[in-house]
């Protein structure tokens, strides 16, 4: 993280996780339009010992966690962008705010040394090559950051077996939790496990874990592998 101390700012509550290994969950802030859904968030990781940390960039600055004051800011703008990776020299070089989508909040979780993120679902690849450039930002992304990755099961999309090719392409791991979708894990402690032994042999990259209860036994995961 020494490189991009110039450039972040931890929230104090996520930063004291970190230091005393606190289970950390991180979410994409693109996804959330209204505070009392965060604030489930929040209430699901703390009952679960956990602390959430919600990404954006705001006047320059990259946010790993954000006060009521920042999450206010970015709920009541009307035209901040989703942020992307090419996006972010801009937006921090001139001092812009934007809400971090999932491709940049993986890129910021790692930067800070955070694990897990949660998602509602990423981008799926369809037939129509012509709809596909955007969508496969988030498996390129998935390709480069040592992140893992859970959403809610995306097995009912019509363009599931495109997107799971495209995830073993890049050598991402698909892992159901207690579905038979996937490869199938029936505990968080093997969603950590697969964890640490993927990062332990430096096959970099992401691991996909599909999950039916969006993202809350994420925040149990990440606290088995702490």
């Amino acid at each position: 993280m020494n490189n991009y101390a110039s450039y972040i700012d931890i929230n104090k509550e996520v930063l004291k996780a970190l230091q005393f290994d606190i289970p950390i969950v991180a979410f994409p802030s693109s996804l959330f339009n209204e505070l009392d859904s965060i604030s489930s968030i929040e209430s699901v990781a703390e009952e679960n010992g956990a602390v959430s940390a919600f990404i954006a960039i705001i006047d320059g600055r990259i946010k790993i966690g954000l006060n009521k004051d920042e999450l206010d800011f970015l709920l009541s703008e009307k035209n901040l962008i989703h942020i992307e990776r090419k996006d972010i020299p801009y937006m921090i070089a001139l001092e812009k705010s934007g809400k971090a989508s999932l491709s940049a909040a993986m890129i910021f979780s790692e930067i800070a040394g955070i694990k897990v993120l949660a998602c509602d679902t990423i981008s799926t690849i369809h037939q129509n090559i012509s709809n596909n450039l955007e969508n496969l930002l988030d498996i390129s992304e998935m390709e480069k950051s040592n992140v893992c990755v859970v959403c809610s099961d995306f097995a009912l999309s019509a363009s599931i077996d495109l997107t799971t090719q495209g995830l073993h392409v890049a050598g991402i791991p698909v892992i159901s939790y207690k579905s038979p979708n996937h490869l199938e894990v029936a505990s968080p402690w093997e969603c950590a496990k697969i964890m640490k032994t993927k990062w332990d042999l430096d096959l970099g990259g992401s691991i996909l874990i599909t999950n039916s209860n969006y993202g809350m036994d994420s925040i149990k995961s990440n606290s088995a592998l702490a």
